[in-house]
Order: C-alpha cells, then structure tokens, then sequence
C-alpha cells in the first residue's frame, strides 16, 4: 500500500484559495505501522517525490498539452503554473466591468489565470524491489503482493475548509472540482457517478437546447422560424430568452438598418437569437458575439446562469434558400473570461490603430474586422478554430428545427463532425 504528504508552499498556505499547491511524496508502505511522526514513514520506500508546479521557464518551459480546464480525469498528478494576464476596464456600451475594475475609467489590471498540467503515473518508472535495473525496463511484481489499498495522511482535524469544500471534509471530490469549474448541478452529478467531463457537458448542452425546443418547455421554435424568414440583406432582428420562477417568456428585439443588434443582459435574461444580414454580415458568430455570450452569463442571475445560450440565425451563401441556426453555450466560464481579456489585450499590443486609450466599441470592431478577413472557405471549421481555447461548444439546428448536433472540430483533418443530440 502506499501512503502520500502533501507539502504545501507558503503562497498556498497563507490564503489556501484555489487548488492545492506543493510539494507531494508517495512511500510504498509493506506493513501497517502507527506513525507519531509523519515524516518517519517516507524515511524509505519513496517512490515519488517532487513539486508538480511546471511552471512556463522551469525546466522544459511550458507544458504543450496545458490548459485552463482542469483535469479531473488526470490519473497521475496535477500540475499548475499562473500566466499573468492584462484586463482591461472599457466605458463604451456596454461597458467592460471584470472583476478588478471600480468604474468604467479605471485604467485596468493583472490576473493570474490558473493553467493544468496532468503528470500521468508511469508504473514502468518506479523503481521496485529485485529490479535488476536493466534498460530493457522493469520486472513487475507479483500483483498479490502489492494490496490496492491507498493511505493518504492528512491533518488530524479539518481546521479550515478549502474553497469549493461543500461538505467540509477539507478535501474536494469529483463533484466539487466539477462545481469550482462553474458547471451545473447535473453536469456534476453526471461526473460524481462516473461519467467523463466532456461527455456530461455535451449531454446537459443537448438536453437544455432541446428543452428550449420543447413546446411544454422554453417553445422557442415559434421564434426561430420567425427570425429565420426575418433574415434580410442589410439588417438584423432578434429575440431575448427570459425565465421567470420556472416561467420562459420571450421579448422581441425591434429590428434595425445597420449589421448589429442591442442584446441586453442581467437577471431573469437567460439567452438571446439575433439574424445575420445576407450582405456585409457574417454567417457565423464573430467575436462581438462571443463577448455578448459571456456577458449573458456573467450578468444572468444566479437561477439562469446554466440555461444561458446565444443564437445566430444566417444564410451560410447569399444564394442559400434557407437560414440557419447556430447556438453558442459555455463549457468553462472562467476560460471564456480570460480568453476574452486575453484578445482584447493582444489587439490593443498588436493593432497599428489602436492605442491604451481606444475604447472597447472600437477595439471590438478592429477584432470583428479581423476575423471576417482572415475567414473565407467552412465558416464553420475556421470559427471552432479560433475559438479552441475559449472555453464554449458549438451546436446546429436541424432545419425542421427539431433537434440540435455538437459541431466539433478536428485540427488533423481540418474538418467539422456532427454528434447528433440523442
């Protein structure tokens, strides 16, 4: 058996907010002996010890396969470094209010956002007895010597809960690193029973699009079709989604000339639809798009948060007979909030017209103009492109508006797949 401690930095320990951070050893355990002193028992026996920090310009840099999801799956050990990031405050309409910013003036700040790196456990590197230590590997052990028992030695008491602790075991479980990550009740109830991550949220994502489908339900389809048969050259139209103590209503958005459209969020507001004009437009989400998604989110109250939804109803062609329709939802709200500050942040450094001082209506428009120019072939394969990061999925209407099906993306073949809802 085997028994693990856990040494944490002095960052951890002095605010203990976010996930565990340290030093970790696991010391193989032959027999069952009481410890009045931890470190007695890793006196010998370690079969691991070190820092599972890879942070970007320690030894090999910065892990390729890290991300800002944590890796609930990870089978080995979870490592965690911090890229510090610029967000910016914004006055124009809407403003940019993130966490850090008092007013609209205030001139913005640094984050910290959190990346993951899985170690997995490599049993060919442990070094066990009777290894002749050959490079041709290891010998294994008898499996009926080695029990699959895991001692892990924690402190005697729970003196302060961690963040995230909901029972307050001073630990988190599967479904308290689920709910940390901003997911859903059901999606985390899906992962505490077994399932895997990304299968839980494509199965919540699919049934909360077809409730908004369900006459008994959201019954939005009425709504659709209209936005569908609104579709027109220069203008847009959409629709706000509302849910009131368990009661969806709908508001209409009045029309206008021009190739946008207000979409206001905050309390009962949950999601909204809005058309793509056939000229000038874009048959697909742009980057003002995504940055109202996350708005309808951050802005929702508390009961709709997990319902919030941003459709687009276009024409993939002028010369298409029919429209159709998109719908955005977010898989890591905390990803999507970083990315976003993140690119407002890059266009401002990189962007020859544009200075500290533009506002956030101008640089969202030099960021829309840049994504239209640099797409032109599947609309579809480049938008799930360049919003890989960003932390949202990608769903489409059947044309009878009956279903929905996850578009996903795959780099190698540079091709779209379609996963039907069941």
């Amino acid at each position: 058996m085997f028994a693990t401690k856990y040494s944490p930095t002095t960052r951890w320990m002095d605010t203990k907010a976010g996930l565990y951070e340290g030093e970790v050893q696991s010391a193989r355990v032959n027999t069952l002996t009481q410890y009045t002193v931890h470190d007695d028992a890793f006196e010998e026996g370690v079969i691991y010890s070190g820092v599972p920090d890879f942070s970007p310009g320690s030894g090999g840099g910065t892990p390729s396969n890290a991300s800002p999801y944590y890796p609930s799956d990870c089978g080995g050990i979870v490592g965690i470094f911090y890229e510090t990031i610029t967000v910016m405050c914004g006055c124009a309409e809407p403003p940019h209010y993130p966490g850090g910013c008092r007013d609209c003036s205030s001139p913005g700040y640094y984050a910290d956002i959190p990346y993951y790196y899985c170690q997995e456990y490599n049993p060919n590197e442990v070094d066990w007895p009777g290894d002749s230590g050959g490079t041709g590997g290891v010998s294994m052990p008898d499996p009926a010597d080695l029990p699959s028992v895991a001692v892990a030695i924690r402190p005697e008491e729970c003196v302060q809960r961690i963040p995230g602790d909901l029972d307050g075991d001073c630990q988190l479980d599967a479904y308290e690193v689920c709910m940390l990550g901003g997911h859903g009740h059901d999606v985390c109830e899906c992962v505490e029973n077994g399932g895997n991550m990304d299968v839980c949220v494509t199965e919540q994502n699919c049934e909360k699009l077809k409730d908004m489908l369900d006459p008994n339900k959201a019954d939005i389809v009425p709504e659709l079709e209209n936005l569908k048969n609104a579709v027109n050259p220069n203008g847009e139209v959409g629709v706000l989604f509302k849910k009131n103590n368990g009661t969806y209503t709908n508001a209409d958005i009045p029309p206008t000339n021009t190739p946008n459209v207000p979409i206001t969020s905050g309390g009962d507001t949950y999601g909204a639809a809005h058309t793509h004009p056939t000229f000038g437009g874009f048959p697909m989400f742009t980057w003002a798009d995504v940055y109202v998604l996350a708005n309808l989110y951050n802005n929702a109250a508390t009961d709709v948060k997990n319902e919030v939804t941003f459709m687009m109803v276009g024409k993939e062609t002028n010369l298409s007979a029919e429209a159709s329709v998109y719908a955005l939802v977010i898989e890591d709200i905390e990803a999507l909030n970083a990315a976003l500050s993140s690119d407002l942040f890059n266009i401002v450094t990189l962007g020859k017209t544009l200075n500290q001082s533009s506002s956030l209506e101008k640089i969202i428009e030099v960021l829309v103009d840049a994504q239209n120019l640099s797409y032109g072939g599947d609309n579809e394969a480049e938008f799930l492109s360049e919003f890989s990061g960003h932390g949202i999925k990608l769903f489409k209407a059947e044309n009878d508006l009956s279903n929905w099906k996850e578009l996903e993306y795959n780099p190698a073949l540079n091709s779209v797949f379609e996963n039907p809802c069941n």
